[in-house]
């Protein structure tokens, strides 16, 4: 009984084995579509640097945002990008800091 089992199974496997084959072979052969790239602000190049000062200055802006001080933290806020202007949280900090002081045309 085992000799008809084992003959039965066999060309099962055999299928198996080449219908996966067959599926990796195919599913490798295909080139992936390559994804679109975001745009992004022209950084200099070799800048991997935060500047201090303007980390300074971000960092007290978000000390007189978060006490309610909102025209305070736009004064920190704009020395901040006077300082390093390639840093988007800084632009959306002071819009916010603007549109709190409900001068949202200027955000």
């Amino acid at each position: 009984m085992n000799v008809t089992v084992s003959t039965k199974i066999k060309p099962i496997v055999r299928f198996c084995a080449l219908a996966l084959g067959v599926f990796v072979l195919v599913s490798c052969s295909q080139n992936p579509k390559p994804q679109p790239q975001m745009p992004t602000a022209e950084i200099p190049p070799g800048r991997l640097e935060i500047d201090s000062d303007a980390l300074s200055h971000f960092m007290d802006g978000q000390m007189y945002f978060n006490q309610g001080d909102y025209a305070m933290a736009v004064l920190e806020y704009q020395d901040a990008l006077m300082a390093d202007s390639y840093i988007s949280t800084i632009h959306i900090s002071l819009d916010e800091a603007y549109w709190r002081l409900g001068k949202e045309e200027r955000s």
